[in-house]
């Protein structure tokens, strides 16, 4: 069924120009795969238009920003010999809010500063993921991956001592601090950087599966490294230097 998404009252010709889906559309239909939208204060105009639409006919999440609030068209008159003016003609009316977006912006259904956007659309996804199987090992790989996602989202920056704490040897495993960063190592492997996440606990941007978690004793010594693994297994390397 086709659905109108927006029409146009042009002011200076008074009449109004309605713009609807196409009623037929090849291809397969995706009616029930979640959308996720970003925006952010920069996003104008068209763009607005679609994130506003998908909003209203709650086809689409927003997340982002409030948006810039440029609805209505016009164009550029002449003032005098040495001006310019943008002037609107016209106003666009969405069906379902009888109104638009002009000087207010697109509201997100999830308000969040633009650079943590996609990270929490991946986030939305994730769960909604997780809440569609009842296979518990498929919940647990999505809890997984949230985690490291939210990690990368909210990674917090340690100063120089408290990096420098963590580095040593660890059995086979080493961590190494090098100009402002903590780096992993076993045996004669690669170095792969680690990211802070929370708890004496650091994620791998290269390694999906595989976290480490630093052990301390009753004092605050650390005094060895725990690998955890996405399956829920985990082994153990006292510090030894």
């Amino acid at each position: 069924m086709a659905k109108r998404a927006l029409f146009f009252t042009y002011l200076s010709f008074n009449f109004t120009e309605e713009f609807w889906t196409l009623r037929n559309v090849d291809g397969i239909k995706m009616p029930d795969v979640p959308i996720y939208v970003l925006t952010s204060n920069y996003t104008f105009s068209g763009a607005e238009e679609f994130a506003y639409d998908l909003q209203n006919q709650k086809r689409a999440v927003i997340v982002g920003e409030v948006t810039g609030g440029g609805a209505n068209p016009g164009q550029m008159m002449s003032v005098n010999s040495s001006f310019i003016a943008f002037i609107p003609n016209g106003r666009a009316i969405n069906p379902v809010t009888k109104t638009n977006w002009e000087g207010t912006g697109v509201t997100p259904d999830i308000e969040i500063a633009a650079p943590k956007a996609l990270y929490e659309a991946q986030i939305l996804a994730l769960q909604k993921i997780s809440e569609s199987t009842k296979d518990e090992k498929e919940k647990k790989h999505y809890q997984w991956l949230t985690e490291s996602v939210q990690g990368v989202m909210n990674a917090r920056i340690l100063d120089e001592a408290s990096l420098k704490s963590y580095a040593g040897t660890y059995g086979p495993r080493t961590i190494i601090y090098e100009e402002g960063s903590l780096y992993y190592k076993r045996g004669s492997g690669p170095e792969f950087m680690l990211t802070y996440m929370s708890d004496d606990t650091f994620m791998f941007n290269d390694i999906e599966y595989f976290r480490i978690k630093f052990e301390r004793d009753s004092a605050g010594n650390i005094t060895g490294i725990t690998g955890i693994y996405d399956d829920g297994h985990t082994d153990s390397s006292p510090k030894t230097n």
